[in-house]
């Protein structure tokens, strides 16, 4: 505190009001900058967890253009990441690289997604063990909704390929850890057929 004092008699009154000034105004930009960009990627926070966990009704289902899975008796309704690796599965569910998409008349969409909780997003898939043979998820991409009736819920060990392998009817495969201990070795797979 000397030192500044020192530094400031050694300016002049005219100078040490100028430079107390000249840092006032520094600091009180500074804060202004970072309580914005605080509030901005707070407010892009929120609105990304409001808009992941939103659930829809059978009734209020619609087509959006990103790409998206809802299953509404599982109360999911989630955007789909493109990709395979952990990055891309801690942001939500994740579309297998040269799978299938909805559109297709053939082949196999296959969808991956976290059931245990991940630090960043949750668990998205976490119920959808309880999907029966005869529920219907959708998929929804470039604005046109695609509905599938579950045909199949199995057990595999974790390096089997064969569930994401083409098919000549058009599937989705979902495809998730099980619960309730996770065990590294084995995958949930929900199988759909697509009827519309």
């Amino acid at each position: 505190m000397e030192k500044i004092n020192n530094f400031l008699k050694h300016l002049g009154k005219k100078e040490a009001k100028k430079t107390i000034i000249s840092v006032f105004i520094f600091i009180c930009v500074t804060l202004i900058i970072g309580l914005i960009f605080f509030y901005s990627e707070t407010t892009d926070s929120d609105n990304f967890y409001k808009q992941r966990n939103q659930t829809l009704q059978p009734k209020e289902i619609v087509a959006t253009k990103e790409f998206r899975i809802i299953i509404p008796q599982l109360e999911i309704n989630e955007r789909v990441y493109e990709g395979k690796d952990e990055k891309t599965l801690d942001k939500g569910p994740a579309h297998y690289p040269d799978t299938a998409f909805p559109k297709s008349n053939s082949g196999n969409v296959v969808i991956s997604g976290h059931s245990a909780t991940t630090k960043k997003h949750g668990s998205p898939f976490k119920r959808v063990d309880e999907l029966k043979n005869g529920d219907t998820i959708y998929l929804s991409k470039n604005n046109k909704l695609y509905e599938y009736k579950v045909t199949e819920n199995k057990v595999v060990a974790s390096t089997e390929m064969s569930v994401i392998e083409p098919s000549e009817k058009p599937i989705l495969t979902l495809i998730t850890c099980i619960k309730p201990n996770y065990p590294r070795d084995k995958r949930l797979i929900i199988i759909a057929e697509k009827i519309s």
